[in-house]
């Protein structure tokens, strides 16, 4: 079986119900970090940062409508000027901060070959410490995401035309995975963090920070040789992304993250940085948002599967593997790259589609040279497939629309979001959707809108695919 195939609805549902429980049981213990984000916590952060000699001077912090903290323009800033510094000394980062913590980091499999996890480790560790030198970054740092791995079986539902419903799957079975290898390896064994600051909500929390905050740092290690960390850098990840030039440089020398302005901003604008070339596809998955303004990095993946009852399919498979293919690999289809001149997505279809007699004689001879009636099937198996996913991620996309509009967002509010899209219904469909929205499990706006914006980049791109095609 392919092993991709446990990662669907069914077993998801069957792994949030689960969590659920786990969720339950630990409840009592959850209740201690309930904690308010405040003005009063906020101005604690900055005086932190002063203090540390970590300057604000023409910046200032404000809540934003949609994306939480942002940081705003006090003053003119010309592009390419200096406008953060943040000393290592500032950083929560991978780098182990005890000889134990070292000894147990280089004994474990899971946490030396995931930077990340030593990451997520080390947050735990200074969470759980009330005196930590950290308090005042921790108390500003976000509660709630957007994330794929905080979904419900519903609106991982919703998914189910996309091509990256198995990742975002996958990620759940990889989140849970962790907390138990963790939760014997430092609560059992070690016992390095204790109840209530180990509960699988706290690891969820603290792997979401990890996901969307950490940078990468380097340092030189005692044989001279350049090593990567991860770092939660304070303030500088209270940044929002917008699409540009990386202007953000970690100085080894100085052990110092510099992010320079790369535009003019204007007193009261938002100062925006970029996360660099991101797909919207890991965007979404990662860091819990969609940049709708670029589609230019972005894929889909594309999945060819031979017929269980297909005759040929011994034969098919070793055609692939002639090729260096197996089957249930999935295929990246870019933005930018011609598809009819990708030799892997090809050589895929040549393997599904090619007729017995042409299959037996490719298999016997030592090179491969497709035929133009074989070329031309490929072609219009690929327009027909993406016509395909265009009707499930407009279905898709309509669904969120029609879902906001029930979940009392403003008619003007869900205009914006759909512009205008029609949202007809008969009466059974308003029926289906009344008990969807009236679950226990309720679709909470932010990852509906998140869900039908990834659903219009996914459209878009897609499209460009078939205007492409037909041009061919």
């Amino acid at each position: 079986m392919n092993k991709s195939s446990n990662y669907d609805l069914p077993n998801f549902k069957a792994l949030y119900e689960l969590t659920a429980t786990l969720r339950e049981l630990q409840s009592d213990y959850n209740q201690v970090h309930d904690r308010q984000k405040n003005q009063q916590s906020l101005d604690a952060f900055l005086t932190w940062l002063q203090e540390n000699d970590v300057g604000t001077t023409d910046l200032v912090i404000k809540e934003t409508s949609n994306t939480g903290f942002g940081v705003f323009a006090q003053n003119e800033i010309q592009i390419n000027k200096t406008i953060v510094q943040v000393p290592l000394s500032m950083m929560i980062t991978s780098i182990p901060s005890t000889p134990v913590l070292e000894n147990i980091v280089k004994s474990d499999m899971l946490l030396s070959s995931v930077p990340m996890n030593t990451l997520i480790l080390q947050l735990l560790i200074e969470d759980s410490n009330r005196e930590s030198f950290w308090r005042p970054y921790l108390d500003i740092l976000p509660e709630q995401f957007t994330l794929p791995m905080y979904f419900n079986p519903d609106q991982m539902n919703l998914l189910k035309h996309s091509s990256i419903l198995q990742d975002a799957i996958k990620d759940n079975f990889n989140s849970v995975r962790q907390y138990l290898h963790f939760s014997r390896l430092l609560f059992l064994k070690y016992k390095l963090i204790a109840n209530p600051h180990f509960t699988f909500e706290r690891f969820q929390w603290a792997r979401a920070i990890c996901l969307t905050r950490q940078n990468p740092i380097f340092r030189s290690n005692p044989e001279n040789q350049q090593e990567s960390h991860l770092a939660l850098i304070p303030l500088y990840d209270m940044f929002n992304h917008s699409n540009g030039t990386v202007t953000s440089f970690y100085d080894m020398n100085n052990s110092m993250l510099e992010m320079k302005s790369q535009f003019d901003v204007k007193i009261g604008d938002e100062i925006l940085m970029t996360y660099g070339a991101r797909s919207n596809q890991e965007l979404f998955l990662y860091s819990g948002f969609v940049d709708q303004d670029t589609i230019e990095n972005d894929y889909i993946k594309l999945s060819v599967m031979i017929p269980a009852n297909d005759t040929c399919a011994q034969d098919r498979k070793d055609l692939l593997s002639k090729f260096g293919l197996t089957i249930g690999e999935k295929i990246n289809l870019r933005h930018g790259e011609p598809l009819t001149s990708s030799p892997k997505l090809f050589s895929f279809l040549y393997g599904l589609l090619i007729g017995k007699e042409e299959l037996k004689k490719s298999l016997i001879d030592k090179s491969f040279t497709a035929s133009d009636s074989l070329n031309q099937k490929c072609k219009t198996w690929l327009i027909i497939k993406i016509r395909v996913m265009l009707k499930g991620l407009k279905q898709m996309k309509l669904l969120c629309c029609e879902l906001m509009a029930s979940s009392h967002l403003s008619k003007s509010n869900c205009q914006v979001v759909c512009k205008g899209e029609a949202s007809e219904k008969t009466d059974s469909k308003k029926a289906n959707m009344e008990t969807l929205v009236s679950k226990e499990t309720n679709l909470e706006t932010g990852c509906i809108k998140l869900i039908h914006s990834l659903a219009k980049v996914e459209i878009q791109l897609l499209e460009t695919f078939l205007l492409s095609l037909n041009k061919a």
